[in-house]
């Protein structure tokens, strides 16, 4: 998720209003929004107020600023009509108020590296950390839970879980059992919780438990910038998030699918990963060197080192983010005849 954190808009939530497809959330976003601004208030999220219509702005923390190559990319969008705007990112540039467990970003760009000052955040730092810290909580690790267990008057009693450590199955009892292991295993869970009282699975009397799957569409592009060739070395590693992107800004009455996308950018120089740096490899043989002359794309040694000096930095990518259209017959059930190592029977998936 690259800690990018987009709110809904307004037309989010009555969508079938707008282009006819799926249903309407019973809810607005004004029902919405106060959970929302906690949320931003909790975990720390950086933005520019915009007053866009349907991309509502948040209690921010002061944004990064554009990379060298975001600049061009900013330029050349607005000279095309396409709106770039700060990115909004789960990171703390500024110390977050009332909270002493996180510090602040330091601009190495490695949050997909886990943060060791937490300023990125990420549940299992932010959240788990803390309430341990309150002496109310307990973590059980290494639990691969099977079933929610259920009494005699269908209420949930606690659940059943295979340790991975042993693979016994032991029981925890409960007075409420919370659900939040995401979409595909919150369903697995629920459906593997058949009871007399839940033939279908636990809170599935409406059989709509793991149907109506659907997730972000993408596609990217990346290139690079001429003008930065042999450009200075300084550190523009920046947040691990967008530090700029470009809320949707057509007309869907204009295309050829539903409710457009947003962009993200990225690019330029950060610290090194694994691999050839975003196939360096492959781009001499397409702008001639320092001497004029073409060279053929790869290369080793000296060579390969200097295309590195020469390239480094220059790269640009975008890539647009959209949204799949919920559909009853996209969805997914128990597999009747395979289970886990653990003994716990998996999903199957049917998608259009």
């Amino acid at each position: 998720w690259g800690r990018i954190s987009l709110r809904m808009g307004p037309n989010d939530f009555k969508s079938h209003h707008i282009d006819g497809l799926t249903d309407d959330w019973p809810i607005t976003y004004n029902e919405v929004k106060p959970y929302y601004d906690k949320v931003d208030r909790l975990i720390g999220v950086y933005g520019t107020k915009e007053g866009l219509e349907n991309e509502p702005d948040g209690i921010f923390l002061t944004p990064p600023k554009p990379r060298l190559n975001e600049l061009f990319i900013k330029k050349g969008a607005e000279k095309a009509g396409v709106k770039v705007i700060s990115g909004r990112g789960s990171v703390l540039t500024e110390a977050l108020p009332g909270n002493k467990d996180r510090g602040v970003c330091f601009y190495c760009g490695q949050c997909g590296r886990s943060c060791k000052v937490y300023a990125d955040f990420s549940a299992s730092s932010c959240l788990v950390i803390p309430a341990i810290k309150t002496g109310n909580l307990k973590v059980l690790t290494n639990a691969m839970v099977r079933e929610v267990l259920t009494g005699k008057d269908g209420l949930a009693t606690g659940v059943s879980y295979v340790d991975k450590t042993d693979l016994q199955e032991y029981q925890v009892n409960a007075k409420i059992v919370i659900i939040g292991a995401s979409a595909g295993e919150s369903a697995r869970l629920l459906l593997n919780s058949r009871s007399a009282n839940h033939p279908n699975g636990l809170a599935n009397n409406s059989g709509v438990v793991g149907k109506y799957i659907h997730d972000s569409t993408g596609a990217s592009l990346s290139g690079f910038l001429p003008q930065l060739l042999d450009r200075k070395r300084y550190n523009e590693d920046g947040v691990g998030s967008v530090h700029i992107y470009t809320p949707w800004w057509l007309d869907n009455k204009k295309l050829d699918f539903p409710r457009g996308y947003h962009i993200e950018y990225g690019g330029g120089m950060h610290m090194p990963t694994y691999g050839f740096a975003n196939g360096i490899q492959g781009l001499n043989g397409l702008v001639p060197g320092r001497d004029g002359k073409m060279k053929e794309a790869g290369g080793f040694g000296a060579s390969l080192k200097d295309d590195y000096r020469r390239f480094f930095g220059t790269r640009v990518g975008m890539a647009g983010r959209g949204t799949a259209i919920a559909r009853a017959d996209n969805y997914c059930e128990i597999d009747p005849d395979v289970v886990d190592k653990y003994g716990i029977p998996v999903l199957r998936f049917h998608y259009k």
